[in-house]
């Protein structure tokens, strides 16, 4: 930095522009002198307002055209002062910058302290992101439709990403706290099952709060009733939590991804939605939507978990399932056969990482390929967790058999009943038993005894196929045609699946805390759902571009443990982005206002390099700079 002299020698020389006001060039060093003087004096006010890793997810927003799409689709009311678009940015900025308070209505204070001229818009002020204003939004979002719009919003931005022609779907729950009570419109009604006669409904009870109350016994005697159910509003309820939290009520996120893992399309669903029903229509759902949405006709390929794949699904009339890549579930006899069969004509990846098997399949009077996949990696790690089992197993059985050995039974018969009991579990071993008659006294009586001791042998057979299985698994597809869809490829996309899991890795972080939900209304959660799967497609979409960058120029940069890294994850690009101000000088006495960036490292100025212009323009402010002495 120049030294004050220095700074007022080289200045004077010029012409300065302070807050539209011309000072001409001074006539003499000991009038400039003066001037700069009372700027550095105790009246100039030095305030900050953060901008962190907010520089680079308003490029990315505005790359990815969210804000005049939203407000394409949602118009605002002539007397708005922020637009939907505009409030639906601040959201995803509250959520990706303020990870540990990002409810709805502290959107308003966190803007207190962040530069929302340069990142949203001049005109917005941070009590225009009220949350009167940002309730309505979500009304308003949800009455459009979300789904409808997340994929209007990602195909408007489809020049910023290729489309592709795969789509991976994947599922997760989403754990709520409160009660959660449904509205009217979702009660279901549910019917007494009778031999002698029909279903007999039970009115005004829901299947949540009465369902609960039955024993296991009890509700075999229930089914529901879900012809005339009205699915407007998601039904917060108990389910299968993918969150290991049983006690909590729940709701179901869809999601579908690229074969680049940018999302297309998302749904929420009843929290006590199964995979197994859900996934198909979800898949029919996004393929009508994208033709809707751009009359896109392309035939897009469907890829899912074992979920995915039953014959109810593989059977269904519906042309928008037609085209699938799915895994086989091992409970399949057929599967089974072909896992812990031996075969020789491996086929490699292109990368290496897989061996592939082909067989034909008419699972279901549908034919298909299945691909025996083996992943030498994969085989390496369970095989040392499956010889720590079969230790395990062995110890086991030796406890169980010096157990054993120690007591005495009062017939052959019951020693065997007895080792055979014990030895239920065992799966991988066997017991040749001996017995040995004794003689006890008992009361001045001799009573005839037997004891048992046994050798232990390896139940070879289910060892050796147990081994046979391990680092494999069964893809199948539809698709016939290899030119069409070579077994390589549908490996190597199906294993993509990763992506859309890691998305959702990313929502549940607990540092970006996107998941947590302070809302009440359905309709709104639903709402901000979409929101918030908009917000993680702006972190991929920066994690993306940034990734491929360094790749591309063979570069690093630091992770939290100042370790160089490849891999710029968002949380790593947060830790190199913090700390990063807009900061402003202000006297009212002169009508002095100026505002400068904090300096930027070379690691921050890279990674703006790589995001581009808007983001080059978000972190750099022109003209002259009076900082010394204001530190």
């Amino acid at each position: 930095m120049e030294s004050k002299e220095s700074l007022s020698e080289n200045t004077v020389k010029t012409k300065i522009f302070i807050s539209g006001t011309k000072i001409e060039k001074a006539e003499s060093e000991t009038s400039f002198q003066n001037a700069f003087d009372r700027v550095k004096s105790n009246e100039t006010k030095k305030s900050s307002k953060k901008i962190d890793i907010l520089g680079l997810v308003s490029a990315a927003i505005h790359e990815l055209k969210i804000v005049p799409a939203i407000d394409k689709f949602i118009p605002s009311k002539l007397d708005t002062q922020v637009s939907t678009g505009e409030a639906v940015s601040a959201i995803i900025m509250n959520y990706l910058g303020n990870s540990y308070n990002s409810r709805l209505y502290l959107t308003s204070s966190f803007f207190e302290n962040v530069a929302v001229d340069k990142l949203i818009g001049s005109h917005i002020k941070p009590e225009y992101l009220n949350d009167d204003r940002l309730g309505r939004v979500l009304d308003d979002i949800d009455s459009y439709g979300t789904s409808m719009l997340f994929s209007s919003i990602m195909i408007n931005a489809h020049s910023s990403f290729n489309l592709g022609k795969f789509m991976h779907l994947d599922s997760t729950s989403v754990s709520v706290y409160g009660e959660y009570e449904p509205e009217e419109s979702q009660k279901r009604p549910i019917h007494i099952k009778s031999d002698s006669q029909e279903a007999a409904p039970i009115k005004n009870k829901t299947i949540h709060n009465m369902v609960n109350t039955l024993s296991e016994d009890q509700k075999k005697n229930y089914e529901y009733d879900t012809t005339e159910i009205d699915n407007s509003d998601i039904l917060i309820t108990y389910g299968h939590s993918k969150d290991r939290r049983p006690d909590l009520k729940q709701f179901i996120i869809n999601l579908v991804c690229n074969e680049f893992g940018m999302p297309i399309f998302t749904e929420c669903l009843d929290g006590n939605t199964s995979d197994k029903s859900s996934f198909v229509t979800t898949i029919i759902e996004t393929k009508k939507t994208l033709k809707k949405v751009i009359n896109f006709s392309a035939r897009l390929i469907s890829i899912a978990d074992a979920a995915l794949y039953t014959k109810r699904n593989i059977l269904h009339p519906n042309l928008g399932m037609r085209r699938w890549i799915s895994r086989v579930p091992e409970a399949i006899k057929e599967a089974r056969k072909h896992l812990e069969s031996v075969y020789t004509e491996w086929k490699k990846t292109i990368d290496g990482k897989y061996q592939y098997y082909t067989v034909p399949s008419e699972y279901a009077g549908i034919k298909q390929r299945w691909i025996i996949v083996f992943s030498p990696a994969a085989f390496n790690r369970e095989i040392v967790t499956f010889n720590e089992k079969v230790a395990r197993e062995k110890k086991d059985l030796e406890k169980i058999l010096r157990s054993l050995s120690r007591q005495s039974f009062g017939c052959k018969g019951d020693a065997k009943r007895a080792l055979e009991t014990a030895c239920k579990k065992i799966k991988f071993f066997y017991v040749i038993p001996s017995f040995n008659e004794i003689t006890i006294k008992k009361n001045k009586k001799k009573e005839i005894r037997w004891k048992m001791s046994g050798d232990i042998r390896e139940n070879s057979d289910i060892i050796s196929n147990k081994i046979n299985k391990l680092g494999k698994f069964i893809i199948a597809t539809d698709i016939l045609d290899e030119e069409e869809l070579t077994s390589e490829e549908a490996v190597i996309e199906y294993k993509k699946q990763s992506l859309c899991e890691g998305n959702f890795k990313f929502f549940k972080n607990d540092k970006i805390q996107m998941s947590k939900v302070f809302l009440k209304k359905v309709n709104r959660i639903r709402a901000m759902m979409m929101i918030m799967i908009l917000a993680l497609t702006v972190a991929r979409y920066i994690e993306i571009k940034i990734r491929t960058a360094l790749e591309q120029n063979k570069e690093t940069i630091p992770n939290g443990d100042k370790k160089q890294v490849k891999a710029a994850t968002f949380a790593i690009l947060q830790i190199n982005f913090s700390g990063i101000s807009q900061v402003t000088l202000e006297n009212s006495g002169i009508n002095f206002k100026y505002s400068f960036m904090s300096d930027l490292n070379d690691v921050q100025k890279k990674i703006i390099g790589y995001m581009g212009e808007f983001a080059e323009n978000i972190y750099s402010l022109r003209g002259i700079c009076l900082r010394d002495g204001f530190g």
